[in-house]
């Protein structure tokens, strides 16, 4: 068996993710309509949403992953880029789970609107290879379990950002979506916070399944 061919398959799968990701952000900044000719749904610019930045973040680590592997020449990520891969795996199955549980019943029949042109890489395609591409081909790390909840400080930082922009421009007859850009608000300021310790534990939680998944693995030399 090659033992070359771990590490190749790893090195592919991030450059997937890295064009993935590139190309839409790059699709969705330019108003790229690729498939059907309608325009975004969410009101707020783009790399203001979860969404967004989940997708970019995702092509960022892989691209840092891919160079360290091909440094290292060495199919296993060092610890701090492992961290990174969590939390990069762990926000995109929150965006990918967002628009399939929330997102989609809240826009009735126009919901396939979500996964059409860049839609279809930000809600769907991208979070499928991210997701699968870590629990199949990613090679096991050894790492203390407690580094782990330091996967979830992205989301904390994003949950800091999105609250300071709906409480600056709250109204309690509906802040503008603009601001409040997936409308937790609306059910109230209680709501809201509640909102916000679910994706807390939602970052958190799913890092930890994935640290879990990824310890579990027994060392073989993969394909």
């Amino acid at each position: 068996m090659n033992p070359r061919k771990p590490l190749t398959l790893l090195l592919v799968w991030d450059a997937i993710l890295v064009l993935c990701s590139a190309f839409s952000t790059g699709a969705t900044l330019a108003g790229f309509r690729f498939m059907v000719d309608v325009p975004r749904m969410a009101e707020a610019p783009y790399l203001v949403t979860f969404t967004g930045l989940s997708n970019l973040f995702v092509g960022v680590v892989a691209l840092l992953c891919f160079a360290a592997r091909l440094i290292r020449k060495d199919p296993r990520l060092p610890g701090w880029a492992f961290i990174l891969k969590l939390s990069s795996v762990g926000m995109i199955l929150i965006t990918f789970l967002v628009t399939a549980v929330y997102l989609t019943p809240a826009t009735g029949g126009e919901w396939w609107k979500l996964y059409v042109n860049s839609g279809f890489f930000n809600h769907a395609l991208t979070p499928l290879l991210a997701i699968v591409g870590f629990l199949v081909f990613e090679r096991k790390v050894a790492l203390k379990w407690p580094f782990v909840f330091f996967a979830a400080v992205p989301v904390v930082a994003y949950e800091t950002l999105y609250t300071i922009r709906v409480l600056t421009h709250y109204d309690p007859a509906g802040t503008p979506l603009y601001y409040d850009i997936y409308g937790f608000a609306r059910f109230g300021l209680w709501a809201y916070a509640g909102f916000l310790v679910m994706f807390l534990c939602l970052g958190a939680g799913f890092s930890f399944l994935f640290y879990w998944q990824n310890a579990r693995k027994k060392e073989r030399i993969i394909l």
